[in-house]
């Protein structure tokens, strides 16, 4: 009985609405798979109550990652919210454990605003959208943190909030900051620790990240990540940074490891980047009849793009030649007939610094294809390259956190990264290359995917990682006279003896 009166009363909370934002009534309950109960004052409600943050509910956090993990349902909507609750609770923590701190009500109230809309600019597919804009409007130097702060303005504008929630352009300017977040204390117009929450430029621990990983964790994975809790019981302000107790070191290598490991096996799962590529490709060629990049311009008919504009796209009854080929790509990624990836490696730093100074292209990539009798298009292979690191570059994120010693303590140190463990690795970034093919047909797959190992030999780096291609060529004959074959087989000849003495297995292979 006194279960369901705690549901009863936590239900009638939900669904109570406040009449005035400024009078600070009665907190609205939203109910979260990830944290549980969350309470939104009156004032926030009013913002998530917008046209302009409900459009989040549209955009998926983790975009074509959806299509390969069907957990990976849940929205920017949902995430925004979790990051506004975790920096109220963790403002509202330091403030109780720390009352010289001086934490006031608007202290509380913008930090919860910025956590709340620090991802209103993203697009249509997140990052595919803004490859695609840089790529065909290069000169707009398109940035979603820059169109959040824009959406920002405008949906305070568009909603009256200004008068309603008694906000001023100070307070909008102080907002901004705690979005794009500022690594100069000088520079910051509120108390430096508040500048620590949302978006961390000093360190990168922050409520934003805490949210992400237990959210994807828990859709994709089916493991809900707590790391952040014993984070938030044990830190403490020193000298305007938010430290954390020396004995949590591990724990904050364990999230950045955990950040780490998300984005190697979810965020750039090979099959999500085709299917991110084929969208990219959508949007180009539909892109000057349905005005998408030229929406980056004007926040209003920004609103307007979500991930529903692929369905957009696919219902469209014009037979212009871009909206024929945008249809046709969509049809393909329903079919499931989605661009391959015929090749992966991972660069060594010796590699990778020749690679800055060359960098591999299609057309170079074909410089190594020895089917001549095979016609490929440059235009039809993607060189992906990608980087994977702990959020600081190839330095050690340790090396960016404070830490004090006891919880009287009033000194920040550093902890050497030794005294966290032996097996931390030695290296902190690596920087990967993808092959993917829009012409998927057995001959091309086999030919680009043999091209691009003759690659690696000859740059000295490790082989590409083994994936399998299928081997029938699908009636293509393999040489087209027995000229052609003499020639071809001598060739691979001189190649394959090569090959063979550094690897003994391709002549077992080979004669199996």
């Amino acid at each position: 009985a006194e279960y369901m009166g705690t549901c009863l009363r936590l239900v009638s909370g939900s669904m109570s609405q406040p009449s005035d934002p400024k009078s600070g009534g009665q907190r609205k309950i939203i109910n979260d798979p990830v944290h549980g109960y969350m309470k939104f004052s009156p004032a926030v409600m009013a913002l998530i109550d917008t046209p302009q943050f409900q459009r989040l509910r549209d955009l998926k956090q983790l975009g074509t990652t959806y299509l390969i993990f069907p957990g990976a349902s849940h929205n920017r909507f949902e995430h925004s919210l979790g990051v506004s609750h975790l920096a109220g609770r963790l403002l509202r923590t330091l403030r109780d454990r720390q009352p010289e701190l001086a934490i006031s009500e608007r202290d509380i109230l913008l930090v919860e605003i910025a956590g709340l809309c620090h991802d209103l600019g993203h697009g249509p597919f997140s990052h595919a959208f803004e490859l695609i804009v840089r790529r065909l409007r290069p000169e707009l130097e398109f940035h979603h943190e820059e169109m959040s702060m824009k959406i920002f303005r405008y949906m305070m504008e568009d909603n009256g909030l200004y008068e309603m929630l008694d906000i001023t352009e100070d307070d909008v300017e102080s907002i901004l900051q705690l979005i794009r977040g500022v690594a100069d204390d000088s520079a910051k117009r509120e108390k430096p620790f508040l500048y620590d929450i949302v978006a961390n430029a000093r360190n990168g621990i922050d409520v934003d990240k805490f949210d992400y990983i237990a959210r994807d964790s828990l859709s994709t994975l089916g493991v809900k990540s707590t790391q952040f809790e014993r984070l938030f019981a044990m830190c403490k302000v020193i000298d305007g940074e938010i430290c954390y107790y020396v004995k949590e070191a591990f724990n904050v290598l364990q999230l950045f490891h955990t950040r780490y490991s998300l984005h190697k096996q979810i965020y750039t799962h090979k099959t999500s980047k085709a299917v991110e590529y084929m969208i990219l490709d959508v949007f180009a060629a539909a892109d000057e009849e349905m005005g998408i990049t030229a929406a980056v311009t004007d926040p209003a008919r920004y609103c307007r793009l979500t991930d529903c504009l692929l369905f957009n796209i696919e219902r469209s009854d014009s037979e212009s030649e871009g909206m024929r080929t945008a249809r046709a790509l969509v049809r393909r990624i329903r079919r499931r007939e989605l661009y391959k990836c015929v090749g992966e490696t991972m660069l060594s730093p010796a590699v990778e610094e020749r690679f800055r100074e060359s960098p591999l292209t299609p057309q170079g990539l074909l410089e190594f294809h020895r089917m001549t009798w095979l016609q490929i298009d440059p235009a039809s292979i993607i060189v992906d390259t990608f980087k994977l690191n702990y959020a600081k570059r190839d330095l050690n994120p340790i090396d960016f956190v404070h830490f004090y010693t006891h919880f009287d303590s009033t000194e920040k140190i550093r902890v050497p990264a030794h005294k966290v463990s032996h097996l931390i690795p030695s290296a902190f970034e690596e920087f990967g290359i993808r092959i993917f093919i829009k012409d998927t047909r057995p001959a091309v797959a086999s030919a680009v995917k043999d091209a691009f190992g003759a690659w690696c030999r000859h740059a000295k780096t490790t082989s590409p990682f083994p994936i399998k291609i299928a081997t029938a060529f699908a009636g293509i004959p393999l040489e087209s006279d027995d000229d052609d074959n003499e020639r071809a087989g001598a060739a691979r000849g001189a190649n394959d003896s090569d090959d063979e003495d550094l690897f003994p297995a391709l002549k077992r292979q080979r004669t199996l």
